[in-house]
Order: C-alpha cells, then sequence, then structure tokens
C-alpha cells in the first residue's frame, strides 16, 4: 500500500493554531511531559474525528496531524521543530514516538529515553487514561 503524500495546505490553514504544541520540547519540560502533549494533541484529533487518526507508521499518524485529514485540520504544525525530515514526529532526543493504538479510545506513546534504544529502562511512556487503569 503507497504511503499517503503530503496534501499542499489550504491558504487558510496558516491561521490554523495549536497553542498546545507550542510546549512541545520546551526545555523546561520533561520526556513525560513532552508525550503528554502529544496524547493530548491526538485526544484533539480523536475529538474532532471520532478516533485517533491511524496509520501504519509515526509519519502516517503526523500526516493526519499536521492536516492530511478529511477536515484539513492542522493540529499540529509541519514545520515543528519536534518532525524531523522523514515526517516523524520525535522525542526530545530526535528519536521517533512510537505511537501503540490499542483501539478507537486508547492508546500508548513510547519514547526511547535518553539512550535513544526502545525498551530500555529509561523508556518513557504515556497511556490513556483506560489503558493505564489495567496496569498492574
Amino acid at each position: 500500500r503507497p504511503a499517503l503524500q503530503p496534501l499542499p495546505p489550504p491558504a487558510s490553514l496558516a491561521a490554523i493554531h495549536s497553542p498546545i504544541a507550542d510546549s512541545l520540547h520546551a526545555p523546561a519540560n520533561s520526556g513525560a511531559q513532552d508525550l503528554a502533549i502529544v496524547h493530548a494533541l491526538l485526544d484533539h484529533y480523536r475529538e474532532a474525528f471520532g478516533s485517533f487518526p491511524t496509520g501504519e507508521d509515526n509519519a502516517t499518524i503526523v500526516n493526519a496531524l499536521t492536516g492530511n485529514n478529511p477536515r484539513r485540520l492542522a493540529f499540529l504544525d509541519r514545520a515543528h521543530p519536534a518532525i524531523n525530515a522523514r515526517g516523524e514526529l520525535t522525542d526530545r532526543w530526535q528519536t521517533p514516538i512510537f505511537f501503540h493504538l490499542a483501539s478507537r479510545d486508547a492508546l500508548e506513546l513510547r519514547s526511547a529515553g535518553p539512550d535513544r534504544e526502545m525498551y530500555s529502562g529509561d523508556d518513557v511512556r504515556h497511556a490513556s487514561p483506560s489503558l493505564r487503569a489495567t496496569e498492574p
């Protein structure tokens, strides 16, 4: 299946701005706060469309968040410094964030943490409340 190509932004897209995204990767924040911000952006998407964006990879989800969606709403600026050259949303250590969509209402975000190795001891994780309730 071919990857979705980014849509050119409509003229009105420049006027759309999410202040939540402004604090993503802010020096005063932690990796956990960054993931909470990304989760908030995804929650706004879910409120607008009834479910989280779906996709096989990070770049596809970012594509939906940056305006390639049915209503062409941008929840995140395509030029945000947290988006790498491959169109992936990265953590503060420049590693792509892992998105696990558990259901249309629940997801887990994972950052590889400072060592940039996924599933090691310093990973940072943020999950939907329904997933947190099932944790030991």
